[in-house]
Formats: C-alpha cells, sequence, structure tokens
C-alpha cells in the first residue's frame, strides 16, 4: 500500500516540476537567467526517475506479472 501512495506522490511532484520547467523557459526566452530552465528541466527528470523507479517497485512486489 506503502508503494502505491508513493507513485502518487511521485505523479504529483510532476505538476510542480513541469511548471517551474515552463516558467524557467519561458524567464529564458525573455532575457533571463538560463539556470531557471536548466533547474525546471532537471526537476522535471528527476521527478519523471523517481516516478518509473517507484513504479518498477510496485511491480517487483507484484511478484513481475505483466
Amino acid at each position: 500500500m506503502s508503494r502505491r501512495v508513493s507513485v502518487g506522490i511521485s505523479v504529483l511532484s510532476l505538476l510542480p516540476a513541469s511548471m517551474l520547467a515552463f516558467a524557467g523557459v519561458r524567464e529564458y526566452r525573455e532575457g533571463g537567467s538560463v539556470y531557471w530552465a536548466a533547474a525546471g528541466i532537471g526537476l522535471v527528470l528527476l521527478s519523471v526517475h523517481v516516478l518509473v523507479r517507484d513504479i518498477r517497485a510496485v511491480r517487483a512486489d507484484r511478484g513481475g506479472s505483466r
């Protein structure tokens, strides 16, 4: 059960990471620092990595079916 909650939290973490990535890219296009865009994209990649890791853990707990 706790693994499924972890997957849910990982899915929800994509929302603020994506928002920061979009805001960072928009700021960069308007002349801001590239570090905001890099930080946002880095957070999205990190969130996807954690989500994939959690999904694999849930599948391993189920016995690897499917």
